[in-house]
């Protein structure tokens, strides 16, 4: 495609030139053997997100600043006293188990962070310590630091500027010319003194404002917090559908929805609160959208205050949503978060730019003119002349020449009088149009003064701007409020706590019975080959880890799951939490305060003991990838609320006891874990148990002192077999 461009470019073609944005023509020369394929950017997409996930996992404080790229704050102390090298290498085997690479820079700052990263690509990890930041980018090229383009480099080179160290010991007066208001922050970046905070793009953000989709109706004014998102350009508010009561009908009626939402996903969400019994306050709600405009109608229940539902709505459904901020600009090629204070200075200086140029441009074109007239004012003197020579000359191509020589003007001035048409060569023409000179040379000293004076452009572009606003001015959509003025949402409803005993089927039936119902039922009841996995007490409050054979692991609050029946099969979980297809169910874990361990114990022998804390997340994820290895397939799963003795069991028939105290306790979820129990060629771990629940009588016999361990056959006595008597 001659009229394409390179999206990106593997390492290999980049050896041949070929970079991104790259016309396709160019790069098929520059590369003939290249091969050539369209983007999946759903895949893209998807990998990126699990990629952020796995950061978020480690740190809270993660900046996503495009599709692949990422800031993360790992300073020891604030979320974890581990070893930032750890933590970045930890990170890269788990992205590389998606199946990409990823180069980590560690560094005091974003900027050198940056530089970092880049210098050993596909799968560096470049440390740099606190101390040698400039040492480091004193030799870098200039293009090598953010926020220096093509245009930026050209000017600094033609100052003498070729290097970061060299930028660092430049003159305030040449960084203010090149950089405008950001000269001092680069001096700063190219020093390695960058003061930069990571900004976590997936924190809950306080409402900044309100306002609603289409027409705007309402927008909560809060001075402080709006000028805090002018003054970073982050933040987000919330935006809030518009509505009437119709007390005749007994109807709510909706006529404008947040632009983040439609119209079927507050449909939806509403009838899963009905279904629920979360909104008992709604008959019906139908969507009554024709071409007179959004219309969704609520039917109510008799004495339902709208009101206090429509605020309750607000908070369960996206009638109100919350609208991000995110003000990353490209500015010289390169992305930056602005304030909306810096985003006009650029969009100023730029702008004062376009302007400059153009009155460069118009005084350029009359500088043009007024040399052609000048021309034409030299043979108003003598016309016949200048027909003589016309005439007498023989070739059309010393036409031009001779009357450069017989008036003393230039060859632009010469081709411009030689193409003057007959019936203009006449005195009045030419007087009238050499009358212009002198209103040109005024023309030509205005501009020329314009150009030279910052107050006369600037005046250009106010004045612009003001003919623009007077133009197309448009009244304001949305009427301001303080927040003061508006009535908050309620507080959310209490959930109500008492203990429930739950129940896990082997194909993945979830049951949640409270006391009082399993002590009136009989038998539980299953499908037909189906039984119990696992089964314990809790209460209604706690939330569950539901493990899978996928290496994930869901989270399940139980006041999300209605009471219920020994007599019922209970909740299918792979459908309920929307799990992958075939992906099946292992078992189910309260954490209670997350200060436990979970064992995981595969085939192969080995066992890897998690920290539970490393499932606790800050925010309300339901799915966290990568729960556990996938190097082996997993046996068993316990869990560890203190130390104890635990039993291995091999295909072979023998057995192993050893103390769970000779497991280290592991943060990184993906861990292998350590070789416990020595296997024999073709032999593998089939299940572990804690010993007190097995049948196991010559416990030393068994025992090991240290893993990997050997293993002993077991005896009929230790495998819970009755002996056969005699006298029977």
């Amino acid at each position: 495609d001659k009229r394409g461009v390179v999206s990106t470019a593997s390492y290999e073609a980049r050896r041949y030139g070929v970079r991104s944005a790259m016309a396709s023509a160019t790069a098929a020369r520059l590369c003939p053997d290249a091969i050539w394929t369209t983007g999946n950017f759903a895949r893209y997409r998807e990998v990126s997100s699990r990629v952020m996930a796995i950061l978020v996992d480690e740190t809270p404080l993660v900046e996503q600043v495009s599709i692949d790229e990422a800031f993360f704050d790992i300073t020891p102390g604030r979320f974890s006293r581990e070893e930032p090298y750890e933590v970045c290498a930890r990170i890269q085997a788990r992205v590389s188990e998606l199946g990409v690479t990823c180069s980590i820079g560690l560094g005091t700052s974003k900027s050198i962070a940056k530089i970092a990263s880049e210098r050993d690509k596909p799968r560096g990890l470049t440390v740099v310590f606190p101390g040698s930041e400039q040492s480091f980018l004193a030799p870098l090229p200039i293009r090598s630091l953010s926020g220096i383009g093509s245009a930026a480099e050209r000017a600094l080179e033609a100052i003498g500027v070729r290097t970061l160290g060299q930028l660092a010991r430049a003159s305030d007066a040449d960084l203010s010319r090149i950089f405008g208001v950001s000269a001092e922050k680069m001096r700063l970046r190219a020093q390695g003194r960058e003061q930069s905070i990571v900004a976590s793009a997936f924190e809950d953000d306080d409402p900044k404002s309100v306002s609603c989709e289409r027409t705007f109706a309402t927008d909560l004014y809060d001075r402080a917090e709006m000028e805090s998102i002018y003054r970073t350009g982050r933040g987000s508010f919330k935006v809030r559908s518009k509505w009437r009561y119709l007390p005749k009908e007994n109807i709510i009626e909706i006529y404008e929805i947040p632009y983040t939402t439609t119209s079927e996903a507050v449909i939806d969400k509403v009838a899963e609160l009905i279904k629920s019994g979360k909104v008992r306050e709604i008959n019906d709600m139908r969507d009554e959208t024709d071409l007179s405009g959004l219309r969704l109608a609520i039917d109510l229940k008799r004495s339902v205050d709208p009101d206090k539902l429509m605020q309750k709505l607000f908070r369960m459904t996206t009638l109100q949503d919350a609208f991000p901020c995110n003000f990353n600009i490209l500015v010289g090629g390169n992305p930056r978060v602005m304030g909306v204070g810096e985003i006009f200075e650029e969009w100023i200086a730029w702008r004062m730019d376009c302007v400059r140029r153009r009155v460069y441009f118009d005084l350029q074109k009359k500088r043009d003119k007024l040399h052609l007239l000048k021309g034409l004012e030299a043979i108003l003197l003598d016309i016949d002349k200048a027909i003589a020579i016309i005439r007498n000359t023989e070739l059309e191509s010393e036409v031009v020449p001779n009357l450069m020589m017989g008036f003393g003007i230039d060859q632009i001035q010469a081709e411009y009088v030689a193409e003057i048409r007959l019936r203009n060569i006449n005195r009045e023409y030419i007087l009238k149009r050499t009358a212009e000179t002198s209103d040109l040379e005024k023309e030509i000293e205005e501009l020329e003064s314009t150009l030279n004076n910052r107050r006369k452009l600037r005046a250009i572009l106010v004045s612009e701007l003001q003919q623009i606003n007077k133009k197309y001015i448009v009244p304001r959509r949305t009427t301001l409020v303080y927040a003061s003025d508006v009535e908050e949402a309620p507080e959310e409803e209490v959930v109500e706590d008492y203990p429930v005993t739950l129940f896990l089927s082997r194909e993945g039936y979830f049951k949640k019975i409270t006391a009082q119902s399993l002590r009136m039922s009989g038998e539980q009841k299953y499908k037909e080959g189906d039984a119990l996995r696992v089964s314990f007490e809790s209460s209604n409050r706690r939330e569950l880890l539901i493990v899978t054979d996928r290496q994930q692991i869901y989270k399940l609050r139980l006041r999300d799951m209605e009471d219920g029946k020994a007599s019922a099969l209970g909740t299918y979980l792979p459908t309920k939490l929307g799990m992958d297809e075939g992906e099946s169910v292992l078992t189910m874990i309260d954490p209670g305060d997350y200060r436990r361990d979970i064992l995981y114990v595969f085939e192969n022998g080995k066992a890897a003991r998690i920290a539970m804390s490393a499932y606790e997340t800050k925010t309300n994820r339901k799915k966290l990838i990568g729960a556990y290895s996938d190097k082996s397939p997993l046996r068993s799963i316990l869990v560890l609320d203190e130390e104890k003795d635990l039993a291995l069991y091999a295909s072979d028939g023998r057995c192993l006891v050893f103390h769970s105290s000779l497991l280290q306790t592991k943060t990184s979820r993906a861990s292998q874990g350590v070789n416990v129990m020595s296997l024999k060629a073709k032999k593998t771990l089939l299940r572990a148990e804690v010993l007190s629940e097995t049948p196991i009588v010559n416990v030393s016999r068994y025992r090991v002192r240290s893993v990997p361990g050997a293993v002993a056959l077991l005896k009929p006595e230790d495998r819970g077999e009755e002996q056969m008597s005699l006298i029977d």
